[in-house]
């Protein structure tokens, strides 16, 4: 591996002093820019201490109601104690004099603002070069804070949009999803649910929780099959079982075999015949499974990115817990709240829902019914999704050899929708949910 090239070490950073002076010359002509780029500069963009100092000045007067010149100016940095450190008000007077009209203001401090976004991203550089360089560094620790930096930096870059433009947007949306008669979510399968709350909606985290056994999983995996089967991509992150296992869960939902005899090895030639049957769509679908122990949130965003580039419709996380957080060091509500709201700037970045699996803590088996205050490590889980679903089936009372045929589904929280709960028919032998009556096919 060659090492960086040494001149890079001497140069100094990226900066346009021209350009720096001409933001702060332009207000001094006609203060009104002082709201035109306020949207797009901070104190903190100038390369030039001294004249970040005088803008910051300037847009104070601005807010503040205050009439701008050159004179007040120099009155108010002298009250501050900061005439001297600017140069005083010869050097105002300076500026004032090289910049010849205030019309470029916008152009001056886009020029501005482009030099600090580079000077910052040298900087994300310099860090993760001290990282790599670090005795003891993790390097999944070490890629994940270069991927969080980078994605924050990235959005500063958004911008405010008028109402307007958000109704025209939003019309021409509503207008497509007419001519192709659909509607704004995508639906899951599961008839009732898409008739209750549309479906699952772009942009959203949809967090689905419940205890060990209860058939999060099995639900995660019919909603994966049947957005993928429809032909809208899907990356399943599994974080607890390998992708042959899934594999094997979808084949015997297909084929009507059970996963307990296939488990025991108590399958016949028939069976076998119809799992491979069954698997043979499985390899015509854009079902992308990411399975590993050990994955951050900023690992699955580099991979759902790498997707997206060819189409993405959903992301499955199986499960939140067994998630590897970014910071070790933190509290673990703290870790699992940092998570939670990764995932929804996920959902809304790139546009997809975010069909997220939860574990509920053990008091929810002691209280009968599951609540929202049985989410399990962090109350920021709440909080970050846009909808909690919770299922639940009533195991207490019944064998080890049976099981309940129903489950509910309890949407506890839904930021643009109403809260209900429908009833689900649970197929064990099928690993598999439906709508009563409903014949599930994918």
């Amino acid at each position: 591996m060659n090492n960086p090239n040494p001149e890079l070490f001497d140069r100094l950073p990226p900066h346009d002093a021209e350009a720096e002076t001409g933001v702060v010359g332009s207000i001094l002509i006609d203060p009104n820019r002082a709201d035109d780029v306020g949207g797009l500069l901070s104190p903190s963009m100038f390369y030039n201490a001294a004249l970040g100092t005088i803008y910051s000045h300037l847009v104070a007067m601005r807010d503040e109601g205050q009439a701008v010149d050159v004179m007040l100016l120099a009155s108010r940095l002298k009250d501050a104690g900061d005439l001297d450190s600017v140069g005083g008000a010869a050097e105002l007077a300076r500026i004032l004099n090289s910049v010849p009209v205030a019309a470029h203001a916008v152009y001056y401090a886009q020029r501005v603002a482009d030099r600090a976004e580079r000077r910052r991203l040298i900087g994300i550089g310099w860090d993760f070069l001290r990282d790599c360089y670090g005795e003891g560094s993790d390097n999944r620790q070490v890629v994940s804070s270069l991927d969080s930096q980078l994605r924050n930096q990235a959005k500063q870059g958004d911008e405010v949009t008028s109402i307007n433009n958000a109704a025209t947007d939003a019309l021409v949306m509503l207008d497509k999803v007419r001519q192709r008669q659909d509607k704004l979510g995508f639906a899951t399968g599961l008839e009732k649910f898409d008739i209750t709350w549309g479906g699952l909606f772009p942009g959203e985290l949809v967090v689905l929780a419940a205890r060990p056994r209860i058939g999060k999983t099995a639900l995660a995996c019919q909603i994966a099959y049947h957005f993928a089967a429809h032909n809208r991509p899907v990356y399943f992150v599994s974080l607890e079982m390998r992708n042959t296992q899934l594999a094997i869960r979808m084949m015997c939902s297909l084929a009507g075999v059970s996963l307990q005899d296939v488990r025991s090895g108590q399958v016949s030639d028939e069976d076998l015949d119809r799992l491979g049957e069954a698997g043979q769509p499985l390899g015509n679908i854009p079902w992308y499974i990411h399975d590993s122990a050990r994955l951050t949130v900023a690992d699955m965003y580099r991979e759902a990115r790498r997707i997206a580039r060819d189409g993405l419709s959903l992301v499955v996380v199986d499960y939140l817990q067994r998630v590897t957080p970014a910071d070790r060091r933190l509290p673990r509500h703290e870790q699992v709240g940092e998570m939670t709201t990764a995932l929804k700037t996920m959902a809304m970045e790139l546009d997809v829902p975010v069909l997220c699996l939860c574990q509920l803590s053990r008091a929810a088996e002691g209280d009968g019914i599951p609540k929202l205050y049985h989410l399990k490590d962090s109350g920021k889980i709440e909080e970050d999704a846009d909808v909690v679903a919770i299922l639940h089936r009533k195991t207490a009372g019944y064998p080890s050899t049976s099981e309940p045929r129903t489950a509910d589904l309890m949407v506890a929280k839904n930021r643009n929708g109403e809260e209900d709960t429908i009833t689900l028919d649970w197929i064990p032998e099928r690993t598999m949910f439906a709508s009563p009556s409903q014949e599930w096919t994918g």
